[in-house]
């Protein structure tokens, strides 16, 4: 028997115990749960080159998204964003792969705009020590969604870090709206 690093006997289900006799080929798909639709395993290349495509056309097409009439629009965009991750999580359909892109690219608009509102609201001489916080910040972030997003797809398949992605974006969009009334201009202020 192959020997289990101690780490990863403290999660519940890790992949030691996955059998590895059955091949990749006959294998049920990690996309999909035990009794539901499919996504085949292979598609993940696709989707990671599909999705570094979308974010290139989003910061060449993001000047299309300047309404002045709306102030919030890379919060609207983030709110469809996560409609649309949540949509083909809880469906789990490979024919809802274009919500999935069209998730992708809203969100990455979003990323572009609040990111250029950001740097026009800082002074040039603070603009480079925000954006080192702003990116150690996010960095930390990401790291802690990693960790979750992992452990989720062990224990409930692939498809459901979409649901998982979509809650936790509208949920950060619900609370920055009501935290970001005062708070954040108190904070922003004093800096």
């Amino acid at each position: 028997t192959a020997k289990v690093p101690v780490i990863l006997t403290l999660f519940p289900k890790h992949p030691s115990n996955i059998s590895t006799t059955q091949s990749s080929c006959t294998s049920k798909s990690q996309f999909s749960p035990a009794s539901g639709p499919s996504f085949p395993s292979s598609i993940i290349g696709i989707l990671i080159a599909a999705t570094y495509g979308i974010t290139s056309f989003a910061g060449y097409t993001s000047h299309y998204f300047n309404f002045k009439s709306s102030n919030n629009l890379s919060y609207i965009l983030i709110l469809l964003s996560g409609g649309l991750f949540t949509v083909v999580g809880i469906f789990k359909l490979p024919i809802l792969i274009p919500l999935l892109l069209m998730g992708v690219y809203f969100l990455q608009v979003a990323n572009i705009k609040l990111e250029a509102q950001m740097q026009h609201a800082i002074e040039s001489d603070q603009r480079a020590t925000i954006s080192s916080l702003k990116s150690l910040l996010f960095e930390l972030i990401y790291m802690g969604l990693v960790v979750l997003f992992g452990y989720t797809s062990t224990l409930l398949g692939i498809t459901s870090i979409l649901f998982l992605l979509g809650g936790l974006l509208i949920l950060w969009i619900v609370l920055f709206n009501i935290f970001s009334r005062t708070s954040f201009r108190k904070v922003i202020s004093r800096i």
